[in-house]
Formats: C-alpha cells, structure tokens, sequence
C-alpha cells in the first residue's frame, strides 16, 4: 500500500474517534497535507504533531500507530514518541 493509501486508512479509524468538530477537521486537514510526499521532514513532523494534539487518541490506537509508524520517517517517530 502506497502513502496515500495508509493515509486514507488513518482517516478512516479518524471517523472511531469521539472528536470536537472542529479537532476532527484540523487533523483531516493535516493527514490530507501529509498524503504528499513532497514535504520534509521540517513539515511532515510539525503536521504530526498537529495530528497529535488534535486527535490523541488516534496515536493510542495500535493499528492507526503501525500505520504512523510506516509513514513517518524515523527522525520523526522519535520526536512523536513512537
């Protein structure tokens, strides 16, 4: 599956999450900006982060984690805690 693909996935399991409106579209906005792969790792971390603080749970899901896990690049699954 490309990144795109598991991107779609994280916001599918985004749809589980018991979000205020307006944090479930803050973190759709960021998972939509990072289905690109022409961001650095600069960018990729702070829209992970964004994702983070607006969707926490998200991060506490095993299987939204692997897929975390399989898209960011290792200096940034350090700086998340992964």
């Amino acid at each position: 599956m490309n990144r795109q693909g598991r991107i779609y996935e994280l916001e599918n399991l985004l749809d589980d999450e018991e979000l205020d409106p307006a944090d479930e579209l803050a973190a759709r906005e960021q998972l939509h900006a990072l289905a690109s792969e022409d961001l650095d790792d600069e960018e990729q971390a702070r829209r992970w982060m964004r994702v983070k603080r607006h969707a926490p749970g998200l991060f506490e899901r095993l299987g939204a984690q692997r897929i975390i896990e399989t898209v960011a690049a290792a200096a940034i699954r350090q700086q998340l805690g992964l």
